[in-house]
């Protein structure tokens, strides 16, 4: 098995036990999605370098949401609401939006 995938299977498993499965907080509202933000994002919220670096950066490439988990959407669903950044409120919300709509297309 591949080193960095058997490392992101098991980094994704601990956060599903601390946070609950990605599915089930997809569905949450963004207030709790919010809750399941980690220490970096909630420390560097409203710091320029790293949103320009994080949100603009996200916005322009192409977004793999298959890669996601469960802080991943937090992490952008505390941006949405917690950043003094109206710009960068607006493209979490709408990174938020993309991920809903991958997820309806993708559901198996």
């Amino acid at each position: 098995m591949d080193k960095d995938k058997y490392k992101k299977e098991e980094i994704n498993k601990m956060m599903d036990e601390i946070f609950g499965n990605i599915d089930k907080v997809s569905e949450l509202s963004v207030e709790e999605q919010a809750k399941c933000v980690d220490a970096v994002v909630i420390k560097y919220a409203n710091d320029d370098a790293f949103l320009n670096d994080q949100f603009y950066k996200f916005k322009n490439d192409n977004m793999d949401y298959a890669e996601w988990n469960s802080t991943s959407i937090g992490n952008v669903a505390y941006v949405s609401l917690y950043t003094k950044r109206d710009d960068v409120r607006l493209i979490a919300k709408q990174i938020l939006d993309g991920y809903q709509k991958w997820r309806a297309d993708n559901k198996k």
